[in-house]
């Protein structure tokens, strides 16, 4: 059996290589966010928006995000209501932005991708570029596909 000393000083080398591999895992997803932008722009530049390497479809993504600001909440809350989304219904205290932006990208594209008048100055709307990376799936002659 392992005594306290032991125990505790083992538990306080995982927390510390836990911690470690968060910050690493963080410092790797910062890098990854900034080589997607980096590929993403280049296939614009290239007026490419798939290509293959080594087996695998880099395909370019751009995804439309909203965002509002926090001192214009019930502002949006009522501008939300016009188009049908009632507190009750979507709205909790807080909106979570995967919410924000399923219903503003609904709002947004039912307005002929503008957004209306009443939510100028409290939600703005930008692109989000990003790269899906899918391993490339083999067919056979007849269509189907196999590994």
């Amino acid at each position: 059996m392992q005594t306290l000393n032991e125990l505790a000083t083992k538990l306080k080398t995982l927390r510390d290589q836990k911690q470690s591999l968060q910050d690493e895992l963080t410092d790797v997803k910062c890098e990854i966010e900034q080589v997607e932008q980096q590929l993403a722009d280049a296939m614009i530049d290239e007026g490419n928006d798939s290509f293959s390497l080594n087996g695998y479809v880099f395909t370019l993504k751009i995804k439309d995000m909203f965002s509002s600001r926090v001192e214009f909440r019930d502002e949006l809350l009522d501008a939300l209501k016009l188009h049908g989304y009632d507190r009750e219904n979507v709205i909790t205290e807080t909106i979570p932005s995967q919410k924000l932006n399923s219903i503003m990208r609904d709002i947004y594209e039912d307005n002929d991708d503008e957004l209306p008048e009443e939510f100028e100055g409290i939600v703005s709307v930008f692109s989000k570029r990003g790269i899906a990376v899918q391993k490339k799936r083999s067919m056979s002659r007849a269509g189907k596909k196999f590994e």
